[in-house]
């Protein structure tokens, strides 16, 4: 799978087809090596399975799994809050910085804060107290 991932987590996606068709969410997982991708509108649904606890009894028993769904990239588009309207995303190289545009209307995708930024933020709140 191709490591040049343009969506990251917390982008928000339109399913564009299968049975959930025309649904938006924002991302909460993402497999980079598999290509697939959890949104947070779907919940996560239970399974049922069949358990064999002694095989030569035919005692078999049902037990109930949790799983999330999961949408491969090619099934999602970027959705653009602005214009309400999904779109591909482009990266366009200003100054220094890369930025992420959506190629139909021109918008800047905004970035959204990663776990690094916030943990950097905590520590240095921290020190600034002391």
């Amino acid at each position: 799978m191709n490591s040049n991932l343009k969506l990251k987590i917390g982008d928000p996606v339109q399913v564009i087809c299968g049975k959930e068709k025309g649904k938006i969410g924002k991302i909460t997982a993402i497999n980079r090596k598999t290509g697939y991708i959890c949104l947070d509108t779907f919940p996560i649904t239970t399974k049922a399975l069949l358990v064999s606890k002694n095989p030569s009894k035919n005692e078999n028993k049902l037990k109930e799994k949790s799983i999330s769904i999961f949408f491969h990239i090619s099934n999602v588009l970027a959705w653009d809050e602005l214009t309400k309207k999904s779109s591909r995303i482009g990266i366009r190289v200003q100054g220094s910085q890369k930025m992420r545009f959506f190629k139909k209307s021109g918008n800047i995708l905004q970035a959204t804060t990663s776990k690094m930024s916030n943990f950097e933020n905590i520590q240095t709140s921290n020190v600034n107290e002391s």
